[in-house]
């Protein structure tokens, strides 16, 4: 008897370390996926809402599938900051374990996401290849639309596509369609003082 009771404790003191063992993994899995990570993209991108394409730099705030990121805007053919954009993202595939069954299988390269963004820029001009598009401008109607500034709010939705490079670096392409809505706009020009547009651009971010 002395024996028996000897054996099933050392039985049951093993099934607690495998149990505690397989805990301490299953912890160790939901930390790294649920934890927060901080990081920062660079992307630059275009739409049709008459300003032309933009870079924009902004701190990432992840946790989970969950993405936010937030920062200003740089008009390219005005060539200083006229705005701010902030984006959220959800993640349907990619290098979070959180998107599979199996947290051993989940794919560390590709990731596949769904955005929704908003921006604001005061004081943006419009672009070059808009200001050729009205066709033939007297020279005063030219220096007029030249000197707009304009106050543009947008919004979008769509995909983003990013492929981890390293470990901690990633390249994106993404792809939406939305609207614009120019503010402060009243002259009477081909270009729409509202509208809904296609958006695309390319990026890199780091991510901790």
């Amino acid at each position: 008897m002395k024996t028996l009771f000897y054996s099933l404790r050392i039985n049951t003191a093993i099934l607690m370390l495998l149990l505690l063992a397989t805990n301490t993994k299953a912890q160790k899995t939901i930390h790294d996926d649920d934890h927060f990570r901080i990081g920062f993209n660079m992307n630059t991108y275009v739409n049709g809402n008459g300003h032309g394409g933009f870079y924009n730099l902004s701190g990432v705030l992840s946790s989970h599938r969950n993405s936010f990121s937030f920062g200003p805007t740089w008009q390219k053919a005005k060539k200083e900051f006229t705005g701010m954009r902030f984006t959220y993202s959800y993640a349907v595939l990619g290098a979070t374990p959180s998107c599979h069954v199996k947290a051993e299988q989940y794919n560390r390269r590709e990731e596949l996401s769904f955005f929704v963004t908003f921006s604001m820029n005061r004081g943006a001009v419009l672009s070059k290849s808009t200001l050729e598009n009205e066709g033939h401008l007297t020279t005063e109607q030219l220096e007029r639309y030249k000197a707009l500034r304009l106050t543009t709010i947008e919004a979008f939705a769509g995909m983003n596509y990013c492929y981890h490079i390293l470990e901690n670096i990633k390249i994106r392409t993404f792809i939406g369609i939305g609207i614009y809505n120019h503010l402060n706009y009243c002259e009477p020009t081909y270009h729409d003082k509202m509208a809904p547009v296609l958006m695309t651009g390319i990026g890199i971010g780091f991510i901790k």
